[in-house]
C-alpha cells in the first residue's frame, strides 16, 4: 500500500477487502536506522523467511525479518553500482512518480529493477 507508506504481510483468507484480509502483519512504522518507509513499490520473501521492502521514496531496500522486525537496509539515490534511480514523488495519475520491482530467487540472490537506471540490479544473499 504505497500510499499509506507500509506493507502488509500474511495469509490471505477470503474477505471482501485486502486491508481486511492482510491482518497478520504491517511493516511501515519506523525502522530502527533508516526512519520510515516512503512509497514502498514491491515486496519479496527470501528463502530464509527475510522480507525485502523495495522503499522508492528513499531509493533503497529495508531488510525485514519473518515477523516484520527490522534487519538493515541498502542503497541511496544515485546510479552508480548498488544505487537507485525509482522515480520522483511528483503526482501522476492519481499516485507518485515512482516505479520498481525486487524479486528473490529459490537461492536468496535479490534482484532489483532499477527503472530509472535503466537496469535490474543483482545483489548477493
Amino acid at each position: 500500500m504505497p500510499d499509506e507508506n507500509q506493507m502488509r504481510f500474511g495469509p490471505v483468507f477470503r474477505a471482501t477487502r485486502w486491508t481486511d484480509a492482510l491482518r497478520v502483519g504491517i511493516i511501515g512504522q519506523r525502522t530502527d536506522a533508516g526512519g520510515f518507509l516512503f512509497y514502498p513499490l514491491s515486496m519479496d520473501a527470501g528463502p530464509r523467511g527475510r522480507m525485502y521492502v523495495l522503499d522508492a521514496g528513499n531509493a533503497r531496500i529495508v531488510v525485514f525479518d519473518r515477523d516484520g522486525e527490522y534487519i538493515t537496509e541498502f542503497g541511496s539515490a544515485a546510479s552508480g553500482d548498488g544505487q537507485f534511480d525509482f522515480g520522483t514523488d511528483e503526482p501522476i495519475g492519481g499516485g507518485l512518480n515512482f516505479s520498481g520491482s525486487i524479486a528473490v530467487d529459490d537461492d536468496g540472490f535479490i534482484y532489483v529493477a532499477d527503472v530509472g537506471n535503466g537496469r535490474i540490479q543483482k545483489f548477493a544473499p
